[in-house]
This record gives C-alpha cells, structure tokens and sequence, in this order.
C-alpha cells in the first residue's frame, strides 16, 4: 500500500495533468528533504506511470560541504539506478559578472543548468521539489517588494512541473521519516542573509504567531484567487498582443495606437508577456512602472542588464537586446570563398563594367564599388563614435549615426550593423547604402559586386 504522500502526490499530478504517463523526468534535488521525498514519491509513481527518472545535481560552490549533498545523491542514484547529472559553478563569480544578487544568481543558474541536461538528454519534464510552504513564503515576499501581484508559484511553467506543491514541510518530514530516507540539510537556510530565509525563519512564525494561525493557507488561497484572475487577464492581453506585436527578428514592437485601445491593466500583462516569452525575463513593478512612463513620454530605459524598451519611434514601443560588439575582419580581393563574419555571409566577384546594363540594386545588401577606389586594407567592422561618410546621392559627409536617425533606422537594428571600409574611408554602410566617393561612374573599367546574406541565410 503506497504512502499517504505518494497517494496525495499522484492525486496532484492527475489534478494538474502534470504528468499523463511514459515522459522522460529529470528530478532537481539539492540532497535536502523536500527533494529527495519528490524523488522517492515520483520512484513509487514511475511504475503505474511508466516514468523514466535521472537526477540532476548543481553544486553552487557556496558551502565548504557542498560536496557531500552530491556525494549522498550520487549515492542514491546508483542504489535506485536512476542516470546521474552533475556539474558545478562559482555562484559568486556569476553573481558579481552579472550584478545578480546571490539568490537570483542561483535560481537562474541551477534553471540554466536543468534545462541544459534535459536538452542534451532529451528529458520531457524537469520536476523540482517546491512545496506550500514555498508558496506562502512567495507570496509573502512578492507582497513585500510589489512585484506586480500575489500568483505564488505556478504548478507548471513549460516543461517544469512541481509535483508535491500540495505538501507542506510537515509532510514530507513525516514521509521521510517513514520511510528512513536520509538527507542532507543547508545550514544556511537558518540564517538571515537571504530574504526567503527571514521571511521563513522570522516573518511566517511570527505572523502565525501574532495575527493568523492559518496564515500560510491564507496566503495560498490568495495566490489561488489572483491566478485565477491573472489567468483572465492574459487571456484577454494575448488577443492586444496579436494585434499590437511587430516582431522584427532582433527586437520586438508594440503598435501604440493598438495598446491604447486597452484597458491600462491589460498593459501590465502585455509587457510581462513581451519579455517572459522573447526575452526571458521577469519584470519587477518598477520596471512595468518606467514602461507606463515611456508611453506618456517618449524616451529609452535599460530593463534590465543591455535590455531595453525604446518609444523614441512614432507609434511604437520597443523592446530589444545590447548584444556582443562584432569584431573586424580583414578581406583580401578577390574573395576566393565565402566570407562569414559577426552574422553575415559575403560574397565579392570582380565584373567589367561594360558588361552591366543597370546599377539598380533591389535592396542594401548588395553593393556595386569602383575596382579601383578600394585600397587596402580592406576591413568589414562595426560602427566607432564620430564614423562619417557622404551617402550616395548627397555632396558633404554625413556622422553614420545621423543618417541612420534620418533614415529612422530603429537603436536594435544600428547594433550589429557592419562597415565595408577601405583605407580607412567608409565605402558602404552594409545593409543600407554606399558612398558617394565609391560609386560606379563614367571612368570605371570594373567593379566589384558585393552581396552580404545576415544572419547566414
């Protein structure tokens, strides 16, 4: 007969459709209590279920005796013959790169590092171990720092189900000890540094304690009424958002005068929305807060570390992604191959003037060049601060970034735009137009045709 946890676990799962039988499950366990009792529950389920398990185990290098919560699962995954995955990461090191604080640096790594492994192994669902206590304590510190709304932590985001959500920490300390399950505990968990472990240790017994007995199903119950509710406004946010969405490969738009039509509350969903599903993040209140400011007043804001939300274009609200700075490559004419470089492909190929009929070009991403202008060296590069060239058509020269802002080529796109420079001087604007002072005229014997593919295509 199969533990009351095990029973209650399978009920959840049913209730939620978590999990509907013969799926690949990855377990995320810490070695710590609430883990390896989602381990054993899932053990007891996989037969009925016909589940196939592995564990997977980061170690944050924060703990002198970090090594032996994977020594015990290691331990356990040969006893229960379940697949093994281990790696390790300088939690602190990432943390101080990214200016994360030590909780989101590892939240973000441990998810990165799941999700990773069942990629690489082909796992359908990751299960991590959060339990109604976790819930409550979400709830709690969602309240406190106003990030937009009490939802707790969902049953299921994507490929990721948290099949004992149901359990407080007293049944699955009562689990473990009836089945003799060992453990490991973090002794940092009862410390003060971290705010989920003030609000676990001090804030929850003493809100038990002074205010409500019942106060962590309380706090459940709320997150169960504003899911609900939430669930009702992103219905209605995701009809706007496919009207108002213009997806522009490197970023992501939203029409104005589309967004305006809808109620200010059906906003706040559409940017969570917008940057949870194309750029993975979560935004704080006081992110959505700057963005309600960019509507009444255009301007640009950083989100979050080189990602931002730009209304400085007419009619719509962008948000986009800094990425790495190309590098210059140095070309060598005539081209005996393919050029692939900071995202592009180039081709180059030497043709004698009197054997083109027309100079017409259908777009930017092709050039025709005087053979004889281009000197060496010969450099394909990013743009630099106070660039300059004479477009094609005009008689003085022109900063590149002004004629993109002419030319209302959005922030986003002037990234990872590259130059085509020979001597030093800019002979095209790769994407968009060349230089007067290397046009094809009157006394060209032969030019040079480039075509530039982006992004490899």
């Amino acid at each position: 007969m199969e533990s009351d946890f095990v029973q209650k676990t399978a009920d959840f799962v049913q209730r939620k459709t978590l999990l509907i039988g013969k799926e690949k499950v990855l377990v995320a366990c810490s070695g710590g209590p609430d883990s390896v009792a989602l381990l054993f529950a899932l053990r007891a389920l996989s037969k009925d279920l016909k589940l196939k398990l592995g564990v997977a185990h980061l170690n944050h290098k924060l703990r002198p005796e970090a090594g032996k919560d994977a020594a015990l699962l290691k331990k356990l995954s040969h006893e229960l013959k379940l697949s093994f995955f281990y790696s390790k990461v300088d939690t602190k090191r990432v943390a101080k790169e990214n200016k994360w604080s030590l909780e989101e640096a590892g939240r973000n790594l441990r998810y990165e590092f799941f999700e990773q492994v069942a990629k690489d192994e082909k796992f359908d669902k990751i299960a991590t171990a959060h339990t109604a206590d976790d819930v409550a304590e979400t709830v709690l510190l969602q309240l406190i720092r106003g990030s937009g709304g009490p939802t707790g932590i969902p049953a299921q985001r994507g490929e990721i189900i948290r099949p004992i959500l149901w359990a407080a920490r007293k049944d699955v300390l009562t689990f473990l000890k009836q089945k003799k399950l060992s453990y490991r505990t973090d002794p940092s968990n009862k410390g003060k540094k971290f705010a989920r472990n003030r609000v676990r240790n001090q804030l929850l017994p003493l809100l038990e304690k002074e205010f409500n007995p019942q106060i962590r199903s309380a706090l459940i119950r709320l997150a169960e009424i504003f899911s609900e509710e939430k669930k009702f406004l992103q219905a209605e946010a995701e009809k706007v958002l496919k009207k108002a969405a213009v997806d522009e490969n490197q970023a992501l738009g939203l029409k104005l005068p589309v967004l305006s039509k809808a109620p200010r509350a059906i906003w706040r969903e559409i940017f969570q929305m917008v940057c949870e599903r194309y750029f993975n993040l979560s935004l704080e209140f006081t992110a959505i807060e700057r963005l309600f400011n960019l509507l009444e007043e255009p301007g640009k804001t950083e989100l979050s570390k080189k990602f931002f939300a730009d209304s400085t274009r007419i009619g719509i609200l962008w948000f986009y992604r800094l990425g790495k700075k190309p590098e210059s490559v140095e070309l060598k004419l005539p081209l005996r191959k393919l050029v692939r470089a900071n995202g592009l492909v180039l081709h180059a190929k030497k043709i004698s003037r009197n054997r083109l009929k027309s100079l017409v070009l259908t777009d930017g991403w092709q050039a025709y060049l005087d053979a004889d202008a281009l000197k060496p060296p010969l450099l394909l590069r990013p743009i630099e601060k106070g660039d300059r060239f004479i477009p094609l058509g005009m008689k003085i020269s022109k900063k590149v970034g002004d004629f993109f802002t002419d030319a209302k080529v959005p922030v986003f796109q002037r990234q990872n735009v590259l130059l085509l420079t020979s001597a030093g001087k800019i002979c095209w604007v790769v994407g968009h137009r060349i230089a007067e002072d290397f046009k094809v005229g009157t006394d060209t014997k032969e030019v040079v045709y480039f075509k530039a593919e982006p992004n490899g295509r």
